[in-house]
């Protein structure tokens, strides 16, 4: 992320300790980056630089945290064809077998 991102008072997934963990920036901190609170051990932590950011999260029912509101996009699911039943060159494409050599 870059640093005119970064809102005080939001919560981010932020590499620490080479771990990605939610972090909540408190203020931004006089000698260079953030004043931040790890979500997961309570724990004070500066973050020095914008590329430790990664994305936004928001606060879940249940208290965990995700990385965006939209449900996930259905996936396609073949019905009636096993991958075996396939001829050589053939491919899926939603219910139906396509010929790939098209």
């Amino acid at each position: 992320m870059k640093k005119a991102e970064i809102t005080i008072g939001k919560v981010y997934a932020v590499k620490v300790s080479g771990k990605i963990a939610p972090v909540k920036v408190k203020n931004e901190s006089p000698y260079g980056g953030w004043d931040c609170e790890n979500m997961q051990t309570k724990r004070d932590v500066r973050v020095r630089g914008a590329a430790r950011f990664r994305e936004e999260l928001h606060l879940m029912p249940g208290g965990r945290y995700a990385t965006n509101l939209t449900p996930p996009k259905p996936t396609e699911r073949v019905v009636g064809k096993k991958y075996g039943d396939l001829m050589h060159g053939e491919r899926y494409e939603s219910d139906r077998v396509v010929d790939a050599r098209d």
